[in-house]
């Protein structure tokens, strides 16, 4: 029952990465919100006939990023990453990453409905839902989790950038650096246009063109 119910909800975060797909962004906002509750009522049960998986055996293709980025998800002068995250079910269940990616996809739609509408809420959602998987994953060290922590931090960090917060831009761009030449990405999780853009945000954006103008 547990498993089924484990497909079942992993089944509804691939339903809402096809409905970003088509723009249907308020439907899959439905579709991931009902997901992530469901995912909570299986870690209130703590059935240790589904365990979590250990920080260092999860599986590089239990999270899979769609082959299309999402249209109408870019910055002006920044590269949002923009391709949401499908789950494949492992030999055993994380649901501590399945979250994470069903509450990245969330984030990712709220942040093409701000870019759209210049609605400040739907920045502020999409604000709160990639704190909450930097916080969920702050303690994690496996690529794939390494690789969803990269992706809230180089999103958030284009939030605060347009929103003249740079400092906290700049620390987040760094921690980035760092991650990614560290090896946090050690698994083909990026194609390498993508990994190439983060890397391009962290090279020319460390010095905001506004400070570099008011020096």
């Amino acid at each position: 029952k547990m498993i089924q119910s484990i497909q079942q909800i992993i089944h509804m975060n691939n339903e809402g990465v096809s409905l970003l797909g088509t723009e249907d962004d308020q439907k899959a906002v439905s579709v991931f919100t009902t997901s992530l509750l469901a995912l909570q009522r299986l870690l209130g049960t703590k059935d240790q006939s589904c365990p979590l998986k250990g920080s260092a055996e999860v599986d590089c293709a239990t999270a899979l990023p769609a082959k299309e980025s999402l249209r109408h998800l870019e910055g002006k002068s920044y590269y949002i990453y923009n391709r949401p995250l499908s789950i494949r079910l492992g030999n055993s269940s994380d649901i501590q990453l399945y979250s994470a990616c069903t509450i990245l996809n969330l984030a990712m739609a709220y942040h093409r409905q701000a870019k759209k509408t210049c609605n400040n809420l739907c920045t502020k959602k999409a604000e709160s839902m990639y704190e909450m998987i930097i916080t969920l994953l702050q303690s994690r060290t496996d690529a794939t989790s390494m690789s969803v922590r990269i992706i809230a931090i180089n999103n958030i960090s284009e939030i605060h950038y347009e929103s003249g917060r740079f400092d906290q831009a700049r620390d987040e761009l760094q921690w980035l650096s760092s991650a990614i030449h560290q090896g946090g990405t050690n698994c083909e999780f990026f194609a390498q246009r993508d990994l190439d853009l983060l890397l391009l945000n962290i090279l020319v954006l460390l010095t905001p063109p506004h400070a570099a103008a008011a020096a």
